[in-house]
C-alpha cells in the first residue's frame, strides 16, 4: 500500500513540475514527453528491482547503460 502512495506522490510531482513550471516557462512541449518518460521509466525500473532480490550490483548496472 504504502508503494502506491509513493508512486502516486512521485507521479503528481513530475506533473506539476513538468505541466505548472516547466511548460509555462519554456512552452516546448516536445521535451514534456521525455521528461514524463524517463521519469516514469526511472520509476518502474526502481520499483521493480525495490521489490525483487536483485542486488545492488544489478541496479547500479542498468542504470548505468
Amino acid at each position: 500500500m504504502t508503494s502506491l502512495i509513493f508512486i502516486a506522490a512521485d507521479l503528481a510531482a513530475i506533473s506539476v513540475l513538468t505541466f505548472v513550471l516547466y511548460l509555462r516557462r519554456h512552452r516546448r512541449r516536445d521535451l514534456v514527453v521525455s521528461y514524463l518518460g524517463m521519469n516514469v521509466g526511472v520509476l518502474a525500473v526502481a520499483t521493480a528491482l525495490s521489490g525483487s532480490s536483485a542486488g545492488l550490483g544489478l541496479g547500479l548496472g542498468l542504470f548505468g547503460v
